[in-house]
């Protein structure tokens, strides 16, 4: 994916900051129609500040730690580290390990983590509009 997305920063601010942990632990209503919170839990998720650049980078190909905070401008080592520990945890995406020298760790999107794919596009065009 070859295309420079511009996020909004300050939407993300508004979305609640709670761990997916907590979130799985708590009693959030079900809607009217029977949906679980799932759409709460892929917001929160997607709407912490980083984590949507981060799976637009790896959407364009799998990544080491050095190339993520190169392409993801502004990201601390620290923020980083957290979020993809985050994104691994919840199956998005996944940690290869290459045991050849030097040691290599390499970041790639689960099938999890690229059925987000149209979500990442259909948000890159809407913000076009902003």
């Amino acid at each position: 994916m070859n295309m420079t997305i511009n996020m909004n920063i300050a939407l993300c601010e508004h979305l609640p900051y709670e761990s997916s942990d907590q979130l799985r632990g708590s009693d959030i209503e079900e809607t009217s129609d029977g949906e679980n919170s799932a759409s709460f839990f892929a917001w929160n998720l997607l709407g912490k500040r980083w984590t949507f650049l981060i799976i637009a980078e790896l959407l364009a190909r799998p990544q080491s730690f050095q190339e993520l905070v190169k392409h993801v401008q502004g990201i601390s080592e620290s923020v980083l580290s957290e979020r993809l520990k985050e994104l691994e945890r919840e199956g998005v995406v996944q940690r290869g390990v290459h045991e050849h020298r030097p040691l290599r760790v390499t970041y790639r999107l689960t099938a999890k983590g690229e059925a987000l794919d149209p979500v990442i596009r259909a948000i890159g065009i809407w913000s076009q509009f902003c």
